[in-house]
């Protein structure tokens, strides 16, 4: 019986499998190779490649423009069930690429068109038009201007990436505080809107905001200070700090549930005030401040010491990501702290720190066993020998060396 079975399976090729478990394994596939290949296979793995369980979640960001394009719009017409898009890279992606894809897609929830350069105003009206279940919209880095944001206004969104739109002016911040009136996340980082917009429009979304991305070009304190109401934020993304003070750390307080905070250029941050914020215990709670931060960013806070590393350390017990790049107070001290101190982490990033040697880093990767990242572009400290007994030690660490390119442990 045992013989007779054993050679049943033997027999068993990829075409005798069920339907479901074809489905399965095609999963594993791009898109592109579900058009090129798998479906070039047989008529029944032709029909399995176009079901739409396999088209819910499209990228077709990995795609060379030339031929590829030509098999996304023979995919098209797969595309009715997707939820979710992600457009290429492409320069030359004009309105009337855009469109002939989009206007396939109408049950669309999700869309990436970050960097999508070429389009214009008039494509994202007819996205609206032909994509009224939109939930969350990437526009980072295109052209579009504030007409774009109005025509938006009539989907409900809950989430806009306009990072880096730098066309938009605060038209468009009083726009997206009127008319958006479901968005919890948005990101408006690298769009130097004046002070009073910004002010705005936290007074009015403060009560559902729980991600924000600010460029702080033109901010000072007293945005903070409204910043400090948004009473649901998880996460508050500030890339320029050059004119806050202690007074914004303060504020900063006032926000119980962060889980991921960067406040990059903090110039005038001072270490004391740096050590009071991670430092600071909720009473009703009695845990810290910082107890929940998982993702920390303080790059160019350089007034930060090896003290504030301590606090962050012993505040900040969750914490999963960290980057201090040129905070050139940091030596090896501070780092041992976090190392230490912070079990969870899984990203370290020491761009610039000229101080800190890595030594006493050597005897300890048991306490890292879930690292994955070492960024240690231009510490120029850092022996190559260290670096090189690091990534023996730790062979799945991938490890950024002084010029920023990838050591390779396969090589020691």
């Amino acid at each position: 019986m045992n013989e007779s079975l054993g050679e049943y399976i033997s027999k068993i090729t990829l075409q005798d499998l069920p339907d479901d478990v074809l489905l399965s394994i095609f999963a594993y596939f791009s898109h592109e190779q579900l058009c090129q290949v798998i479906g070039c296979v047989c008529r029944n793995w032709y029909s399995l490649s176009r079901n739409p369980c396999l088209w819910k979640d499209i990228n077709l960001s990995n795609h060379n423009y030339a031929l590829p394009y030509q098999a996304i719009k023979t995919a098209c017409h797969y595309f009715g069930t997707a939820h979710s898009l992600k457009l290429p890279y492409y320069d030359c992606f004009k309105d009337e690429d855009f469109t002939s894809i989009v206007r396939f897609c109408p049950q669309l929830y999700k869309i990436d068109c970050s960097f999508c350069v070429g389009i214009t105003c008039q494509a994202i009206i007819y996205l609206v038009d032909c994509c009224p279940h939109l939930v969350d919209v990437n526009l980072e880095g295109s052209n579009i201007q504030d007409r774009a944001i109005q025509a938006m206004s009539r989907l409900k969104l809950k989430s806009v990436n306009l990072s880096h739109c730098t066309k938009l002016t605060d038209e468009s911040l009083y726009q997206i505080a009127n008319g958006y009136c479901d968005l919890e996340i948005a990101n408006l980082d690298g769009i130097e809107f004046n002070q009073s917009a910004v002010v705005y429009f936290i007074s009015v979304s403060k009560d559902r905001l729980k991600s924000l991305c600010l460029d702080g070009a033109n901010l000072s304190d007293f945005a903070l200070e409204f910043v400090s109401r948004c009473s649901i934020l998880h996460k508050i993304d500030i890339s320029f700090c050059n004119h806050m003070t202690n007074s914004a750390l303060h504020h900063i307080r006032a926000l119980q549930d962060l889980q991921s905070l960067r406040l990059k250029k903090g110039h005038h941050f001072t270490k004391d005030a740096l050590c009071d914020l991670f430092s600071h215990v909720i009473c009703t709670r009695n845990t810290y401040w910082s107890y929940q931060i998982k993702i920390l960013d303080l790059t160019e806070c350089n007034q930060l010491d090896n003290d504030g590393l301590h606090c962050i350390a012993k505040g900040c017990p969750r914490l999963k990501e960290i980057n201090l790049s040129w905070c050139w107070n940091v030596n090896d001290v501070g780092i041992d702290y976090i190392l230490r101190m912070c079990r969870l982490l899984t990203s370290v990033t020491l761009t610039g720190l000229h101080q800190i040697t890595c030594e006493n880093l050597i005897d300890v990767p048991s306490l890292w066993q879930y690292l994955q990242f070492l960024n240690l572009t231009s510490c120029n400290s850092v022996e190559d020998s260290i670096i090189r007994e690091l990534a023996k030690n730790m062979s799945n660490l991938l490890i950024l060396d002084y010029y920023g390119e990838k050591v390779d442990p396969n090589q020691f």
